[in-house]
């Protein structure tokens, strides 16, 4: 018991130092624009580009250097988060200059989604016992309908904030 009374005081002397604190140095908002005419989908990056130069973890970046954030879709929303630039780690969110709110708004494609939908009712409805491919098959286009592209155009404005 004694041992372990020591173990617990030992990490609560030291505590790490809080990760957050290097936000301070970062500016509050980051102007940058989609760096050429780009398709993205669910964990693939978005190259942008620095407008104005940033104070970024206490580091100047100059104007125009690139800036990659890796994407996320929610309903309407593709969410960008930037893990580091130029190899030096940051938490950085990309909010639409347009709307003000985090990410790009994307409208949802009804006709997309009702063919999903179709397809996937009239694949349920194939049972073919004797030919064993069409299931194979059905998941290969069930794989490739549900990816969702979005396509991010060229000079799109964003602006980056410290995630907190």
């Amino acid at each position: 018991k004694e041992l372990g009374l020591e173990h617990q005081l030992f990490f609560a002397a030291s505590p790490k130092p809080n990760e957050f604190s290097i936000l301070g140095t970062t500016d509050e908002t980051i102007y940058v624009v989609v760096d050429g005419d780009q398709i993205v989908m669910a964990n693939t990056r978005l190259r942008m580009r620095l407008t104005k130069s940033a104070l970024i973890n206490g580091k100047q970046i100059p104007k125009n250097t690139f800036i990659f954030g890796f994407t996320s879709f929610q309903p309407n929303r593709a969410l960008i988060e930037i893990e580091n630039i130029k190899h030096h780690p940051t938490k950085l969110k990309a909010f639409d200059l347009l709307d003000g709110s985090e990410g790009i708004y994307v409208e949802n494609n009804f006709r997309a989604e009702a063919t999903t939908e179709v397809l996937d009712d009239i694949i349920g409805d194939i049972n073919i016992p004797a030919v064993p491919q069409v299931g194979g098959i059905t998941k290969v286009l069930r794989r490739s309908n549900r990816n969702v592209k979005v396509t991010v155009l060229n000079n799109y404005k964003l602006i980056l904030k410290p995630k907190l």
